[in-house]
């Protein structure tokens, strides 16, 4: 039985006073110091109050759509939350009270809907366990303009009226404004300037760049969503005579996406929008009176191939002339309900010369972003930068592995051309992925001329994980960094050849990126465009935000299925409906089309094994990308044979699985909405897809697949077996993967629950051997090699150092879900709890944390002199359920807990 030890206060978090046998001793639960800063201390603050306060899922937004509001926090310091107080102040009137509600519930909506281009703070107050009141805590929150409040009009800045094409890609274009504001207007309160673009912008009041976004205003299905930003811009301002200068790029509205670099994809021209106010009265707007150029310093924009930026310029060489007004409406305006696109860490780079004598700037770290130049000239010298994730098998300079196609090359460049004296540059208009970069100027550099900056989602890790295996360590660190890389107002699959929005790797990597960083807003953003790119016959494209143009890929099974599962583990993960309630429309609507598509008919080959009232429910009907990129099978030739037997065939265990799957959590999220009748409707078509399933792929629940593991994952991890059935599975895979010397031969789609299928039936050590592999295909292969991002593709770069396949691909990251929720053992579904820790000595310790919707909770153990300590902290208001090695069960409460068992 495991016993309990208690904690010495005066300790640093390492150290506990263990009870054993009887004995006291004191121990150190691990060797060094806490990285996560995790100590014992009391909090500086006394009494309940509330952390993580957050409105509509952000933290401080400020450009929210009008309307419904709703808030969320996490109770701390105290045992539970008894009570709770909300105000709301717009200005210095009270516009909302909810008194004090006796409630333990961390999110509330009241009834109170925001306005139009206003600024509030909510404050809010926790009562504890005894009915104590703790210190009131607030945050801001501003809306954007809501749709019929608009008053400026459209401008668009260019005067050539040819449509753009890859061989006449066109300048960015610039638009200026005078205008006066007096003192008093200044100092009365702030004035707001609302924006957006049909491309992407940056603004300049009086010379400063007005802060806060970055590619503004972000990447969303535009025809429906076009987001809006709101700047407070009084610090920008000064009495009398003023001037706003706006840039505007091509970027995600007509600039290149996804790898064959589609143009257009939203509309070919470049437009801009604006309106500045005090209050309610406009200070001035988009309209006939602004000028613009489209000479100006940036000769080129494009997300793939860079830009051409001529610094040697002064809007006095621009060639100004009248804009044009255009009538697009304000049909598709909204707030930005996400978190904005801002810069974070900074890379200083080293120098180095390859063996092809090139300059190459080495940042160490592969992301997402840009470089920031600063350096001194005399006025037209040039910089080109090119951009790589890595050097080639002989130590030179290569943008190879990321190439889709020697027809649209990505080229990743930047070319600079510097003005007489100090250069400070970055790009604006798009990112690169790159670790890499190929220097060619005439110019004396150093690292100081160079800084590279790391640009995403403006979201906060949440998940932390450390073991006493360095490799492992860096997986999780390569995992983090891919997932960082790849969320650019919406989750991509890469930062180089396509950033593009796919569905498949968000559904595989959504359980992962909850853990890992407050993503919630970025994956729900992205659903709200994915539900706009449906064809009228039902069928969903694999990616979104896209041009709608209809394909053979769309509809896949294991993408498409995207729409259902990532609001499923977002509402299981937060207990928030939101998500659920906004997308449920989206959702039912996919697997509607599934079933019909499934009931269309059944391949000859597969009739002959199943009943025939199941016939309608196998998904052996339209293309579908299956496992892809498995292990066995990732070589050209047989891709492609795959892929057209797909094509003809199907790949019906795949598909009906996911169609299980769908239907399943459907109908769990209608009986939440209190939608009875659709949930027993998809619960009745789950049971017979599960039946479906087990007919053709399972001889009565013995699944006959001799070689792929990815067919005992699946079933294991859907759902689609029993208990014992799933423990004799996860036995079959653990002697697959034994026969293949601890390998993996799992692929796209089932190598993120590959572990969890092991070690939640009994398999653990096998799970930890698949885990430590060092030798292809495994995730410590590329650790070993120096990778700081997770890989397309398991040998991206081989044993003689040739490199093939993007290098910032996230999805295989996937296994950092079971880092947190099996080696560590949190888990957080529908409010509750667990935490089972799988422990290996293989890692001697680990020590996890995760910031919850709840609160903080972690998970720490440690081998030592022949036994295992646990030390679990629980959050104010929850309870949990541990699960120790030797079969113990615990139930507790908020607070630390720390146990010993014999190893």
């Amino acid at each position: 039985m495991a016993s309990n030890y208690t904690r010495n206060q005066a300790f640093a978090y390492r150290e506990a006073n263990v009870v054993s046998d009887g004995k006291i001793q004191t121990v150190k639960l691990l060797s060094k110091e806490d990285p996560f800063g995790m100590r014992v201390d009391p909090p500086e603050q006394t009494g309940i109050y509330a952390d993580h306060m957050k409105t509509n899922m952000l933290v401080s937004p400020n450009s929210l759509t009008p309307g419904e509001i709703a808030f969320s926090w996490a109770p701390t310091n105290a045992v539970s939350q008894s009570g709770f107080q909300i105000t709301i102040k717009q200005g210095d009137q009270l516009v909302y009270d909810s008194k004090k509600r006796a409630s333990s519930a961390i999110q509330f909506q009241p009834d109170f809907k925001t306005e139009s281009g206003k600024s509030y703070i909510w404050y809010l107050t926790l009562y504890d366990e005894n009915g104590k009141a703790g210190q009131t805590k607030s945050d801001r929150f501003q809306t954007s303009l809501a749709r019929d409040d608009w008053q400026a009009e459209w401008i668009n800045p260019e005067e050539d009226t040819t449509v753009p094409t890859k061989a006449n890609r066109r300048p960015a274009s610039y638009l200026r404004k005078t205008f006066e504001i007096t003192e008093d207007q200044i100092s009365q309160g702030k004035i707001m300037l609302y924006a957006t673009a049909h491309g992407v912008y940056d603004m300049w009041i009086n010379g400063t760049r007005v802060n806060g976004w970055f590619m503004a205003p972000g990447f969303t299905q535009y025809p429906d969503i076009l987001q809006t930003q709101a700047y407070d811009i009084t610090e920008y301002l000064r009495a009398g005579k003023n001037e706003i200068l706006v840039q505007v790029g091509d970027g995600w509205y007509r600039g290149s996406l996804d790898k064959e670099q589609v143009i257009n994809s939203f509309g070919t021209d470049a437009a801009f929008l604006c309106e500045a106010r005090a209050d309610d009265n406009v200070i001035f707007q988009t309209d006939q009176t602004w000028e613009a150029a489209n000479d100006g310093w940036l000769a080129q924009n494009d997300l793939h191939q860079g830009e051409v930026y001529d610094a040697d310029k002064d809007t006095s060489d621009f060639t100004w002339h009248p804009v044009t007004i255009a009538d697009y409406g304000y049909e598709n305006l909204t707030g930005s309900d996400c978190q904005p696109i801002t810069q974070h860490e900074k890379f200083t780079p080293t120098i180095i010369t390859t063996p092809a004598g090139e300059t190459v700037l080495d940042f160490g770290q592969n992301f997402s972003g840009y470089v920031q130049i600063n350096i001194d000239a005399q006025g037209g010298e040039q910089i080109k930068l090119i951009h790589g994730e890595t050097l080639d098998e002989n130590g030179n300079f290569t943008i190879s592995n990321f190439q889709a196609s020697p027809s649209y090359p990505t080229l990743q460049e930047v070319t600079y051309t510097c003005k007489n004296g100090h250069n400070s540059y970055h790009p604006s208009t798009t990112y690169f992925g790159f670790r890499y970069v190929k220097v060619e100027t005439k110019l004396p550099i150093s690292p100081k001329s160079f800084q590279g900056v790391a640009v995403y989602s403006d979201m906060e890790q949440t998940g932390f994980f450390e073991s006493g295996n360095a490799k492992v360590n860096q997986l999780f660190s390569n995992t983090l960094w891919s997932m960082k890389s790849n969320f650019v107002g919406v989750m991509t699959d890469c930062p180089t050849r396509e950033k593009s929005g796919y569905a498949g790797d968000g559904q595989i990597f959504a359980p992962t990126g909850l853990y890992l960083m407050d993503s919630y807003p970025v994956y729900s953003s992205w659903l709200k465009s994915y539900a706009h790119v449906f064809h009228e016959d039902g069928s969903l494209m694999q990616f979104a935000p896209t041009k709608l143009t209809k394909s053979l890929f769309d509809s896949s099974h294991g993408w498409s299925d995207a729409i259902v599962m990532i609001p499923y583990d977002m509402w299981k993960r937060t207990g928030n409906l939101q998500v659920v309630s906004d997308t449920y429309k989206a959702s039912k609507r996919w697997v509607d089309y599934a079933l019909k598509r499934a009931a269309s008919g059944t391949h000859l080959y597969y009739k002959n094994k199943l009943d025939k009232s199941l016939y309608p429910y196998l998904a052996d009907q339209g293309f579908g990308w299956g496992e892809w990129l498995e292990a066995d099978y990732n070589n050209s030739v047989t891709m492609v044979t795959i892929l057209g037997n797909n094509a003809l065939m199907g790949e019906p265990e795949v598909g009906t699985a996911y169609l299980y799957t769908s239907c399943r959590e459907l109908s769990a999220m209608a009986k939440a909405l209190g939608n009875t009748e659709d949930a027993a409707y998809y619960a009745d078509a789950a049971n017979k897809v599960r039946k479906a399933y087990r007919e053709v792929f399972t001889d009565n629940g013995t699944i006959t697949e001799e070689h792929r593991q990815s067919r005992y994952i699946r079933p294991i991890s859907k759902g689609l077996l029993n208990e014992a059935e799933s423990i004799a599975a996860s036995n079959k895979l653990a002697e697959l993967i034994t026969a293949k010397n601890n390998h993996l031969n799992t692929g796209f789609l089932s190598t993120g629950s590959l572990l969890q299928s092991l070690s939640d039936y009994g398999n653990t050590k096998k799970a930890y051997d698949v885990l430590l592999q060092e030798t292809l295909p495994s995730w410590l292969y590329a650790v070993n090699k120096g990778a700081t991002t997770i890989w397309e593709t398991w040998d991206g770069i081989d044993a003689d150092g040739k490199v093939s396949s993007s290098l910032n691909h996230y999805s295989y990251g996937a296994v950092c879900s079971w880092l947190m929720d099996s080696s560590a053992g949190i888990r957080v579904e529908d409010g509750a709890i667990t935490i089972s820790p799988k422990t290996d000595p293989r890692l001697g310790y680990v020590n996890a944390r995760y910031d919850s919707p709840y609160g903080q909770i972690r998970s720490a153990w440690v081998y030592k002199e022949g036994s295992i300590y646990f030390e679990f902290q629980i959050p104010c208001n929850m309870t949990a359920t541990i699960n120790l090695p030797d079969g113990t069960e615990r139930k507790v409460g908020s607070g630390v807990h720390a146990y010993v068992v014999n190893a």
